[in-house]
C-alpha cells in the first residue's frame, strides 16, 4: 500500500495482496491527522485488495456520519463488493473502473492540478501508462 496526501485529498495505492494491519494502522493515522474529516476526499486504487472486517470497522469507527467522498478505482469484483458494503456508512463512496479516471476526478471534486497528480500516481504506480 502506498498512500500520498495532497491537503484534502489523500491517494492511496493497493496491490492485490490483502492489506497489512500495519499498513492499514498508518493509513488511519494520516487520515486522523486530517484538520477536518468531512472535508477528505479519498481516491482509492486497488488491483484486488480489500480491507479486512476489522480493517472496515476501524474505517467505520473514524469516519461513520462523516461526509467523506471517496472514489475507489478498480477492475475486480472483490472490490466492488466491498464497495457496497462501505457505501452503508460512507454515503459519498462510489466504484469506477481503472479507466474513469475523469469521472473518478469528477466525483471528488478534483481541480486540474489534483487530477494531474492523480494520474501521475497511476502511473509511478504501474496501472497505467503514458
Amino acid at each position: 500500500m502506498v498512500t500520498r496526501v495532497m491537503g484534502t485529498l489523500v491517494l492511496v495505492w493497493c496491490g492485490s495482496e490483502a492489506m497489512r494491519d500495519d499498513e492499514w494502522s498508518s493509513m488511519i493515522a494520516i487520515h486522523r491527522a486530517q484538520p477536518d474529516l468531512n472535508k477528505l476526499r479519498i481516491f482509492v486504487v486497488t488491483e484486488g485488495a480489500t480491507p479486512s472486517p476489522s480493517q472496515q470497522k476501524q474505517l467505520f469507527d473514524l469516519l461513520g456520519g462523516r461526509t467523506v467522498s471517496a472514489a475507489v478505482l478498480s477492475d475486480g469484483i472483490g472490490p466492488r463488493f466491498v464497495i457496497s458494503a462501505l457505501a452503508l456508512f460512507i454515503k459519498r463512496i462510489r466504484g469506477f473502473r481503472i479507466d474513469e479516471l475523469g469521472a473518478a476526478a469528477a466525483h471528488l471534486a478534483m481541480t486540474p492540478e489534483e487530477q494531474r497528480a492523480a494520474e501521475a500516481f497511476l502511473i509511478e504506480m504501474g496501472v497505467t501508462k503514458r
